[in-house]
């Protein structure tokens, strides 16, 4: 599986297991055959036939239960288990999901979660969610550190072949000096009384000797013609190799998610006077104008996203209806084009806990997603008592 895929996988099974480990819900049997995929990629854990509740007094689990490969150590009757196991088999399912050839910055995490001692393992799944998050971070910079510096070469390259070398000159001085030691080797005695050459031809060999520099090429025609020789051939070579389209492809779309103009959060916890502040004449309890979900896509590529789709659920555990959905399509986010979505929470009611998850992905040309976030905030009352375990 691809490296970006296998990750998009990885963080959904988080969104699954984080709430059932909050309620004390341990999966036990996370494995392939466990997970099943929508038509829109959603990704949804099954079979919970032997999900157990965790015990802090349990020294091991009273059934050794499990598919073995995936189950941890501990399942086969080493300790008890707790949500550090279902960490052990989503590492494995992972690895294999990426293959044994696979050393990408997924590696090292899923090593972690395969450790045989449950101590060496993540905490909890919402800490190996946060060092995958840093881990992105740290390879998106490295790859743009890559692009700048192929980009400084690029351009270094392109400079030094289209400043043309000058040509080298006649050496003029040197031509200057002979004619000044020639003086004293004139008055030579045997030479002069010839009367057989004529005074003309004496004179004719100065000539001759400037010309000598024909070793150089003297015109500075034929010298600008020779250094720019070398420099000509990598010309086509410098454009060939800078392919805008394919640098461009190859680049990755860039997108965050922001909730009441902020960095995203997973959890906002409402005091009792700022909760009955939101309520309205009707009632109802609703989010003021600013809480908003806004989704900012950077595409550098050269491709064309036509549409782009948001969905957007509500779920409220104590309220009717226990689920809105809200459904929307926009676009087109064409080649270079940065924009922003954004989405109101103002006109959903409340609950004492009430979850907004917003899923936002867009479809290229020829049908292809581009997955863009697919993640979960919590807003609940301070005094809300906790989700209903039986849900």
């Amino acid at each position: 599986m691809p490296e970006a895929e296998a990750a998009e996988l990885l963080r959904q099974l988080c969104e699954c297991l984080e709430p059932l480990h909050q309620a004390g819900i341990i999966h036990r049997d996370i494995k392939p055959a466990n997970i099943m995929l929508t038509p829109d990629h959603v990704v949804k854990l099954i079979d919970f036939s032997i999900a157990r509740v965790a015990s802090s007094g349990q020294k091991s689990d009273t059934t050794v239960l499990g598919t073995k490969g995936y189950a941890a150590p501990e399942q086969y009757g080493f300790g008890p288990t707790d949500a550090r196991s279902d960490l052990y088999a989503l590492g494995v399912t992972i690895s294999q999901a990426l293959g044994h050839g696979y050393h990408g910055y997924l590696e090292k995490p899923m090593a972690r979660c395969r450790a045989i001692d449950p101590a060496q393992r993540y905490p909890s799944v919402t800490a190996l969610r946060q060092d995958i998050a840093r881990c992105q971070s740290r390879q998106r910079l490295k790859r743009r550190g890559l692009l700048l510096v192929a980009a400084a070469l690029l351009g270094l390259g392109a400079f030094f072949f289209a400043v043309p070398k000058p040509p080298p000159e006649a050496p003029a001085p040197a031509v200057e000096t002979p004619p000044a030691a020639e003086p004293p080797a004139q008055p030579s005695p045997a030479p002069a009384p010839s009367p057989e050459k004529p005074p003309e031809t004496e004179p004719t060999p100065q000539p001759e000797r400037i010309a000598t520099p024909e070793e150089a090429p003297p015109p500075s025609a034929e010298t600008n013609e020779e250094p720019p020789a070398p420099g000509k051939k990598p010309e086509p070579s410098v454009k060939d190799t800078t392919r805008p389209d394919e640098a461009d492809d190859d680049a990755d779309v860039e997108s965050d998610v922001f909730i009441r103009e902020g960095v995203w959060q997973r959890e906002f916890h409402i005091d009792e006077a700022t909760w009955r502040r939101w309520q309205r004449p009707d009632g109802t309890i609703c989010l003021p104008p600013e809480w908003t979900i806004r989704v900012h896509i950077e595409n550098p590529t050269r491709r064309e996203f036509p549409s782009a789709k948001c969905r957007l659920r509500i779920i409220r555990p104590y309220a009717e209806p226990d689920e809105i959905v809200k459904e929307s399509e926009d676009g087109p986010v064409r080649a270079g084009e940065t924009r922003d979505f954004v989405y109101p929470l103002s006109e959903y009611p409340l609950a004492p806990i009430t979850f907004f998850q917003i899923t936002f992905r867009m479809k290229q040309a020829d049908g292809k997603r581009q997955e863009v976030a697919d993640i979960q905030s919590t807003i609940c009352l301070d005094h809300a008592p906790a989700p209903n375990r039986k849900r």
